[in-house]
């Protein structure tokens, strides 16, 4: 796959589809939330210039509907009785995305799995430079 335009650094955008790829896989294999994946997708999307596409969308969606909701770092500054209201807020939230969002992340994988190989190359060639005998 090649850049998108305004992509200058190859290397570095192979590093964020290989990002893409991980954090849709950890979310297909529940080793991270819902949340902490729309989280992360959002910027890796728009690094790569692919936030305009329908699986990315998906998680931005989701992200509006938490905007105001204690999804982060800020849980520890609320009171328990507020967590309590606002989780029932963010687990029904999840639930309605869940089936979208896991079809996006099987799709995100799929698609993105060639970075993998691509960043492989690139490591390869890099140890090639870093071996070869200076003149």
């Amino acid at each position: 796959m090649k850049p998108p335009v305004g992509i200058t650094d190859e290397p570095k955008w192979i590093r964020h589809c290989c990002q893409i790829h991980a954090r849709a896989k950890e979310l297909r294999e529940g080793k991270i939330s819902l949340i902490q994946a729309s989280v992360a997708l959002g910027p890796l999307a728009s690094w790569t210039r692919a936030a305009s596409e329908p699986d990315f969308e998906v998680f931005r969606r989701l992200r509006d509907e938490l905007i105001g909701l204690p999804i982060g770092s800020e849980r520890k500054w609320w009171a328990a009785h507020a967590l309590a209201r606002e989780d029932t807020k963010i687990h029904a939230i999840e639930e309605k995305w869940r089936s979208k969002a896991m079809k996006a992340a099987s799709n995100l994988e799929a698609k993105y799995a060639w970075s993998l190989e691509a960043r492989a190359a690139l490591r390869k060639q890099a140890q090639k430079r870093r071996n070869r005998p200076s003149d």
